[in-house]
């Protein structure tokens, strides 16, 4: 999963087009990962059944129902939340 491709789909979800702004690397970003569930499968059984396109539109919805004053002071955007 692509950072892109995560935004597409939440743009998707949401019915509108996020503001990029595109930056150079920042202290702590991270070229690339390894991450693994390898370790937590073979050991709990566990494998994730949600997909992206599944479970953002689910968490979009969610997030919309919340009351606007559950968001931290100075959060962007809280007056465009629907």
């Amino acid at each position: 999963m692509t950072l892109g491709r995560f935004i597409e789909v939440l743009e998707s979800c949401l019915g509108r087009k996020a503001v990029k702004r595109y930056l150079p690397m920042q202290p702590g970003d991270v070229l690339e990962t390894h991450a693994d569930i390898g370790d937590t499968t073979r050991a709990l059984g566990y494998r994730p059944e949600t997909t992206i396109e599944d479970g953002l539109p689910r968490f979009a919805e969610w997030l919309a129902g919340r009351p606007r004053d559950d968001l931290a002071p100075g959060t962007p955007n809280t007056e465009d939340r629907r």
